[in-house]
Order: C-alpha cells, then structure tokens, then sequence
C-alpha cells in the first residue's frame, strides 16, 4: 500500500506541477526585456513564495491541516448554501480512505517537483516555443507539442524524486492517515514506541528497498540514453 499510494501521489504532484513549471519558466533572461508584462512577473513570485511556504512546512503541520480541512463543519454549511447536498459526501470519500495520504504526498513533493521540471524547461529553446506560438499553438499546447517531448527524461525523473519522497515521508502520513490502512511509516512509527529492535532496524531499510527499484529503472535508462547520443 506505501507504494502504491507513493507512486500515484508522485504522479498527482507531476501532473500539477506540469503547468506550474511551465508557467514559471518564463523567458530566458536575454530575452526578458522591460516589455514583459508586470502582473506576470508578480504572479510568478507569488507562486514561487506558495511553493517555499509549501517546502518550509513542517510534515506533521501539513497532515493536521489536511485534517482539518477534509474534516471541516463548513463542508456541510456550504452543501446547504448552495443546496448541492452532494458536497457533504465529499470529505469521507477523502479523509476514510487512502485518497488523503496520496494527496499530502502530492503535497509534500510537490515544491521539489516543480523546481526539477522548471530546471528542464528553461533549456528548451524560445525560439521553439515562438515558432509553436505563431503556428497558433496556445500555452498548453507549447507545453504538450514541443516542451514535453524534449524533457521526457526529466518527467521521469521528476516522478522518481516525488515517489522517493513520498516514501519516506512519515511524519504527515502518522498524522492523517485513515485508520486500517497498513502504511509502512505507521506500522514503523507505532513499533518504534516500544524500542529499537532488531526487526525493527530490517523494517527500517525497506523504504530504500521500495525505492531502490524505480532509481534503478531510472538509471538504466539514463544510460541508455546517454549512449544512444552522438558523441
């Protein structure tokens, strides 16, 4: 269940941090004049300083204010305002059920997954996404047609540090993870309570075994890669 709920939030955190990337990719600095348009600028500070606030808080933190949320009276105040009765039902599908934890995993490494596609996205040249912008190609179809077939790697790669995050992450997942759901970080957080035991200390290394397979994956087709290029 670690894993699977581990891989899922990863590719939750890179879904969302596709767009977010690219929208902070802006110009490269040669080509960023005064004619850049001020909001824009505003706006991507702004996001830049949601992601360090994201990055800066601590685990257990976040898992109370998923709990929070997802637990809220207001859900059942605002199903009443607006007479939409199925907004109630929302916060048990989430907070009862696995879908919490994947999304604090998204959470977490969502910050550090943006920052590694933002990284490959500002290697694509401008003078691509230009060319996609007179074709008549808007923003997500910069981001699909030309941006994305170019940094598949670093997609891959940005899956792999979300996932490995995510499956040490312990301190958030203890706080809101829904009862009966065997999560190695309760499971491992619950033993250590009563001492560090032999068995205890094994337990402790298979996060580095779940990890171990994708990285390794990872690799290998990095290698792969890197030999099929012209030298």
């Amino acid at each position: 269940a670690s894993a699977l709920c581990a891989g899922l939030g990863a590719g939750l955190a890179v879904l969302l941090a596709l767009p977010c990337a690219f929208f902070l990719r802006g110009k490269s600095r040669a080509r960023s004049g005064p004619s850049s348009c001020p909001w824009l600028r505003r706006a991507r500070i702004s996001v830049w300083c949601i992601l360090l606030l994201m990055l800066a808080t601590p685990a257990p933190l976040t898992g109370m204010a998923f709990l929070q949320v997802w637990n809220s009276s207001s859900w059942g105040w605002l199903a009443d305002t607006t007479g939409l009765q199925q907004l109630a039902t929302i916060p048990p599908r989430v907070a009862d059920t696995p879908l919490i934890v994947i999304l604090l995993y998204a959470a977490r490494s969502l910050p550090l997954v943006v920052l590694v596609l933002w990284s490959a996205f500002r290697q694509v040249p401008d003078s691509l996404l230009d060319t996609a912008r007179v074709e008549g190609l808007g923003p997500l179809g910069q981001l699909t047609a030309v941006t994305l077939p170019l940094c598949w790697g670093s997609v891959a790669a940005a899956w792999l540090v979300a996932y490995v995050l995510s499956i040490g992450e312990l301190g958030g997942v203890v706080v809101c993870a829904p009862p009966g759901l065997p999560l190695f970080a309760v499971h491992f957080a619950t033993q250590i309570h009563f001492g560090v035991y032999p068995d205890l200390a094994r337990l402790a290394l298979l996060p580095f075994l779940m990890a171990l397979g994708p990285s390794l994956v990872g690799l290998l087709l990095f290698y792969c890669r890197t030999r099929s290029l012209p030298s």
